[in-house]
């Protein structure tokens, strides 16, 4: 299995820039945003994998926690072991009854895992193809404190909860051309989703609240992202 784990020493301005949502002001005037503080951790780090099946053997190890010392933080340890305790967190992309084909290009994995990264929290990428398209599929990982804010809220809600200044229906900056929500279906079920369209080039994105988790696709065109909902996408547990 071919894995690659890239450490790199996070300066303190970095940090706060990635978790300013949760350690906002808004965090303690209401319970229905996270409001739990988390230490931010020292140390990032992405692990890169060609398969589906090397991703999740290596979710199994008990190793990945802790490094030889390196702080991935609180939250990633949470993280981590709420997948271990409950492999069904999570969510492998399909296409039909396959499990979504994964880019085959040298030099670029079909899966990369980061310790933090949006929302200041761990996300999985898979790079993948669908209809010949080129797509990402990010889910992210959260811990408890997030799971109780999110549940049962439509996804700009759900984004509000974890990241009040985020983009969002209510806050359109100047990145995007519109942000609007939008009913999709995944695997059979009506959702609720943000959909975003990046200014100044080709790129939109939905993201949503699905399994007790934060999913975003991302696509270069909205008729290629209408395409995969159309080929029978749906999400289903590792």
């Amino acid at each position: 299995m071919k894995k690659t784990l890239i450490f790199i020493l996070m300066l303190s301005s970095i940090v706060c820039c990635c978790l300013t949502s949760c350690n906002s002001e808004n965090k303690s005037s209401t319970d229905t945003t996270v409001s739990t503080v988390h230490v931010p951790p020292l140390d990032f780090a992405t692990f890169h994998f060609d398969s589906y099946n090397d991703f999740a053997e290596w979710l199994t190890k008990e190793d990945n926690i802790e490094r030889d010392n390196i702080d991935f933080g609180i939250i990633y340890s949470e993280c981590i072991r709420n997948v271990k305790k409950t492999p069904s967190l999570i969510n492998i992309p399909y296409v039909g009854e396959n499990t979504m084909e994964l880019r085959d290009k040298p030099g670029f994995s079909g899966i990369t895992f980061m310790t933090s990264e949006l929302y200041g929290i761990p996300w999985i990428w898979y790079f993948g193809n669908i209809e010949g398209n080129e797509v990402i599929v990010k889910q992210a990982l959260l811990p408890d404190s997030y799971l109780s804010v999110i549940k049962d809220k439509t996804a700009p809600e759900a984004i509000k909860a974890i990241s009040p200044n985020a983009p969002n229906v209510d806050n359109v900056t100047s990145n995007y051309k519109q942000i609007i929500e939008k009913e999709i279906t995944v695997s059979g079920e009506k959702i609720s989703s943000v959909y975003y369209e990046v200014e100044d080039r080709e790129q939109v994105f939905v993201e949503f609240v699905y399994n007790g988790t934060i999913i975003i696709i991302t696509a270069r065109t909205k008729d290629v992202l209408r395409e995969i909902f159309m080929s029978g996408f749906s999400l289903k547990n590792i």
